[in-house]
């Protein structure tokens, strides 16, 4: 096998526990993703919004879907306090729940390029990121890795 084919190996094995090994109760969770109309500010606020809430509470269960929906580009009001985004989508919802759920920064999967465009323009180099259609491919499976990562240890 060449140096793709084994490169690929983890990709693959992690889309299958995302797609495959669901639960109906785990696609129902994260079916709650559009009723989220308010994230805390700082992971450490109180929760107010029911739906959000049991995302969080869903932890590592929820992780799988979540990362299915990083690529969902369904339109959603932007939930967090500020600063708000007109294009703000359920994938991004997924992503900023998946990151605090492992306590990472929201700009660890990204290129060294948006990371250091983060340092002066914040989340909105995350949005410009994702702006190109294969960058939200390219995050779940990053985060595809990670959980079959974690899965295997």
């Amino acid at each position: 096998m060449n140096q793709v084919g084994r490169s690929l190996i983890p990709i693959f094995l992690a889309l299958c526990i995302c797609s495959c090994s669901r639960t109906a109760e785990e696609d129902d969770i994260c079916n709650r993703l559009a009723e989220v109309k308010e994230v805390p500010f700082r992971s450490t606020d109180p929760i107010s919004d029911p739906a959000y809430r049991e995302l969080r509470d869903s932890g590592l269960r929820a992780a799988p879907c979540l990362i299915d929906r990083l690529t969902d580009t369904t339109p959603m009001k932007d939930p967090r306090q500020a600063p708000f985004y007109n294009g703000f989508v359920i994938g991004d919802l997924a992503m900023i729940l998946l990151a605090e759920l492992e306590q990472i920064s929201l700009y660890e999967p990204l290129p060294e390029e948006y990371k250091s465009k983060a340092k002066t323009a914040g989340v909105y180099a995350y949005f410009e990121y994702v702006e190109t259609p294969s960058n939200r491919a390219a995050l779940r499976d990053w985060w595809g890795r990670r959980l079959a990562a974690k899965l295997s240890h």
